[in-house]
């Protein structure tokens, strides 16, 4: 008899009680047992349950702050009749909706269930309510699940129940209070999907291959890692149930189970492939990057932690299990395959002897990507998950089995009825204390201080700077956005997102390139070939072109007090003084007054190479082709004015805007001032700069070594507005 014939221990039947009740009449023990997984949420959450609605557990600040906002998008975007996963709240202006388009969220971590189920708390008591009831259900659900599976495996009740406790209350569930990621913490689907297919496997009942589904979509409406090792294990049991024989007749569960779950869950999964692909995120990763988040030898088998010590018990005391155990076998073995597998799929790509010490090995968890879809998993060591699930069951299998052992004993069978719950309870109170974190270390959800000063209500933008670039570095900013309720310029998601204010076309370049360059203070126009201050045009423009009200600075999020000094003096100089309505040590705000310049801003994109300097003052050489952007607040007619000697000889130059020529004519070595005249709209607008003949290097032309194609030297660039 293969392991694949019986998935429970020999001589074991079941009645139509243990697995229906459940789902018939009122399951008062399961009732019961639910409540206390309840109960003992709340106590090894302590003193969460104090502090739930004004605090939530001290952890990764970044993921904190991002859950934090899904709760409130969520609630947003539903009461606005919005799709969750299209939002105008980020990235502003370019994803905020009307003319342009929203920003996909498929790929971001969202949580869509999680933000479903924790709806009511988020509008009736708040984001952190919802925060910390999400880390109750999912810590009681998990042991949960994982209760119904020991007890239904081992037909033993205190062990199904041990079973809960070191899978829904584990180091490493604990150890996602500590990260903040909500989306891992929901761990709960993965004992329930294989229940039901466990159910299938015993009664070829479609149901329960139905209901696996179910709880697969669930997980994907949740989270995708959890989400692709439901669909691992699903992998692994047909294996398990197949061997050696009956391939075919065994494929019927985990294709109903896996096709009806990716089937329910299409909304996201199919939009989510698209985005693999698309240009809003950057969604595949460097081996780099899995390397830095898998598990090492000395992680797992150095016994310097408790997790590596528990490793140890579970691969020897499973072989023990496999000798003594005969008649569970099968059941160990499959559990025990499930626990070996995964400690090996948690090691990464390569095996890592230490931290630094990186050998040539390839392993098996570089077939992942090569999955489509599953090449976006990043993080081996996530495979604890799974790993922990399997090591629930060996230790619950060996509290059933020495339960059974001991109550043979003459002495001992009159407590034979106790002999499993002092087993389990003992082990499982051993563990608890060894592993549980209490008490947490709470911290309030609140804003900055400066959002007190910021409207409730209307429609408008605040101009955060630095611009920085975004991912993790925007947690702050998301979080003050739950309080004020207006778009803001960046978001931390799941994936990294392009950048758009980095585009050589945007009217935000000139300001997110402050943030890394301490060198370049705002408004010096030493510092390039302008003329003019042109960073008070820009700051004027864009506020005026994107309905910027207030300008809040994040103080800490600059380099150096120069960076802070300059941004502060241009704002000073540009609104005024009196502009500023709150400051303390970590950030300014100024209210935009209802009057501004019309100076149209200037800035350089594609076609430049970087500044130089000689005698004459600063310059930059141009390609054959450059751009230069102007923003203008309102229509107008703007005058410009740049100097431009030809490279290699005479060049005929063409300026354009559109298809519209405003200038063309000769260039020589010598220098010439060129001016010409633009009819302009509200916006951005864009002047080609080009050369009618091909751009040389100084080595073609025998000038020199300099290997770069020149076409136009330029300086000197003035703008204005008017005749």
């Amino acid at each position: 008899m293969s392991v694949s014939e019986e998935l429970r221990p020999a001589g074991k039947t079941d009645p139509k009680g243990i697995i229906n009740k459940f789902w018939q009449g009122w399951p008062w023990t399961e009732i019961g047992v639910l409540a206390f997984y309840v109960g003992l949420a709340i106590i090894t959450t302590w003193p969460m349950i104090l502090n739930f609605t004004t605090s939530v557990p001290d952890g990764s600040i970044e993921d904190r702050y991002q859950n934090l906002w899904n709760f409130w998008w969520i609630d947003r975007a539903l009461s606005h009749f919005q799709n969750p996963f299209q939002t105008d709240m980020l990235f502003f202006p370019y994803f905020s909706g009307g003319a342009t388009t929203t920003l996909p969220l498929y790929l971001h971590a969202l949580q869509l269930f999680n933000g479903l189920a924790m709806l009511p708390l988020t509008k009736l008591l708040g984001v952190a309510a919802a925060y910390n009831g999400l880390i109750i259900f999912s810590f009681s659900l998990s042991g949960f699940g994982a209760f119904l599976l020991g007890r239904h495996i081992t037909r033993n009740f205190w062990a199904g129940l041990l079973t809960g406790v070191l899978y829904g209350f584990s180091s490493l569930h604990f150890a996602h209070i500590q990260t903040s990621i909500t989306n891992i913490m929901s761990i709960q689907w993965l004992p329930f999907y294989a229940l039901m297919l466990l159910l299938w496997h015993e009664q070829r009942k479609l149901k329960w291959a139905g209901w696996a589904a179910v709880f697969l979509a669930i997980s994907a409406y949740t989270d995708y890692y959890n989400t692709f090792y439901i669909i691992f294990y699903t992998g692994f049991f047909y294996l398990v149930t197949s061997f050696p024989r009956n391939w075919l007749k065994q494929l019927i569960g985990p294709v109903v189970a896996v096709g009806g779950g990716l089937l329910l869950s299409a909304f996201i999964i199919i939009p989510a492939a698209f985005e693999l692909n698309g240009k809003f995120y950057f969604a595949q990763l460097d081996q780099e990057r899995d390397l830095r988040a898998s598990y090492n030898l000395m992680d797992i088998f150095g016994l310097a932690r408790l997790e590596s010590f528990l490793i140890w018990l579970g691969l020897l005391g499973g072989v023990l299990l496999l000798i003594v155990a005969k008649e569970w076998r099968k059941i160990i073995l499959s559990w025990y395959l499930l626990y070996f597998g995964c400690i090996i799929f948690s090691l990464g790509p390569r095996l890592q002897i230490n931290r630094t010490d990186l050998t040539n090995v390839p392993l098996p968890y570089a077939l992942i990507k090569l999955i489509p879809g599953a090449s976006v998993t990043r993080a081996p060591n996530r495979f604890d998950i799974p790993e922990q699930l399997a090591f629930a069951i060996l230790v619950a299998i060996f509290v059933a089995f020495l339960g059974q052992q001991l109550t043979k004993l003459p002495q001992l069978n009159p407590y034979k009825s106790y002999m499993s719950g002092i087993l389990g309870g003992g082990l499982a109170l051993l563990y608890l204390l060894a592993v549980n974190p209490v008490p947490l270390d709470m911290v309030r959800v609140q804003p900055s201080n400066f959002v007190s000063k910021l409207p409730k209500t209307g429609n408008y933008a605040v101009l955060e700077l630095p611009i920085t670039r975004h991912y993790n570095f925007d947690h702050e900013r998301m979080l003050n956005q739950i309080f004020y309720q207006q778009p803001i310029m960046g978001g931390y998601l799941s994936r990294p997102v392009y950048d758009p204010y980095r585009e050589t076309d945007s009217p935000f370049l000139y300001f997110a390139d402050q943030r890394y360059f301490p060198e370049g203070a705002f408004g010096d126009p030493a510092k390039d070939i302008y003329s003019a201050n042109n960073g008070y045009a820009m700051l004027d423009n864009v506020m005026k072109l994107y309905n910027f009200q207030y300008v809040a600075i994040y103080k800490d999020d600059y380099h150096t007090d120069k960076e802070r000094k300059a941004v502060r003096n241009l704002l000073d100089k540009q609104l005024g003084q009196s502009a500023l309505v709150y400051e303390d040590e970590h950030n300014l705000l100024y209210k935009t007054p209802s009057s501004l310049s019309q100076t149209p801003g200037v800035f350089l994109g594609d076609g430049w190479y970087g500044v130089e300097q000689n005698g004459d003052g600063n310059y930059r050489w141009m390609k054959q082709q450059a751009n230069i952007y102007l923003t203008v607040s309102q229509p107008s007619q703007v005058k410009l004015s740049l100097s431009a000697q030809a490279f290699g000889g005479d060049r005929q130059v063409k300026i354009s805007s559109g298809n519209k020529v405003l200038f063309e004519g000769l260039v020589t070595p010598a220098t010439r001032t060129i001016d010409f005249k633009l009819e302009t709209t509200s916006g951005t607008q864009t002047i080609r700069l080009e050369s009618l003949s091909p751009a040389q290097t100084a080595r073609e032309t025998g000038l020199g070594d300099d290997t770069r194609p020149l076409a136009f030297l330029i300086r000197n660039l003035v703008i204005g507005v008017g005749g």
